[in-house]
């Protein structure tokens, strides 16, 4: 296969081999082989990664074999175990890795694939450099305010107001109201005047 055919992206690679030896400039380097999995219907091609020991490289390099399960601190440091006689006997063999490939310069005007990161299968945090605590803090700041500007004034919301209650005392008093007089009475209607004794009721029409 074609490595110009290989796209930057996130790959998972499985180790093969490692040793320890130096690069051209003389810098001492581990140099890890993957086979890299380019997809289901793909591939794997095999590449290296190579990490450094300088000051400046070796946060990567000691993240790099964590990712691959192999703390450099719980093994005192004995990075000669990852130089075996035969290189893919090393310890590591086998262990998964999510590896970074990108493009760099090929030194002759054109392009090559390379592994720039190696990170856990899990998903690691990946940036080229983190912030301290202060220069955080300070960002932070700087795009709170921002974001308060860009949002412009806001009325405040009100709440409903609370209805009060009148405070607890006793009952309001009532005015005695005075009895109404009775007046004077008024008499009884008289008796209606019984009939005549000459009136014939047979007389009566009905």
């Amino acid at each position: 296969m074609d490595y110009r055919d290989i796209q930057p992206g996130r790959y998972i690679g499985t180790v093969t081999s490692s040793c320890l030896g130096r690069a051209g400039n003389g810098t001492e380097q581990i140099a890890i082989g993957f086979d890299v999995h380019l997809g289901v219907d793909q591939q794997s091609v095999p590449m290296t990664w190579y990490g450094f020991f300088t000051d400046k490289a070796w946060e990567t390099t000691e993240k790099a074999l964590r990712a691959l399960g192999w703390d450099p601190a719980e093994h005192d440091y004995q990075l000669d175990a990852l130089n075996p006689q035969d290189p893919y006997d090393t310890p590591i063999k086998g262990a998964e890795a999510q590896l970074v490939l990108e493009h760099e310069d090929d030194g002759e005007g054109g392009q090559r694939i390379r592994i720039r990161w190696v990170n856990s299968v899990n998903g690691g945090l990946v940036v080229k450099e983190r912030m301290d605590p202060g220069t955080a803090a300070e960002f932070s700041q700087t795009l709170r305010s921002r974001l308060i500007a860009q949002r412009g004034p806001q009325t405040p919301r009100r709440s409903a107001p609370t209805p009060t209650r009148p405070p607890a005392g006793p009952p309001p008093s009532r005015t005695a109201v005075a009895p109404r007089s009775p007046g004077p009475a008024r008499p009884a209607p008289a008796p209606a005047p019984p009939p005549p004794d000459d009136v014939n009721f047979d007389d009566i029409p009905f």
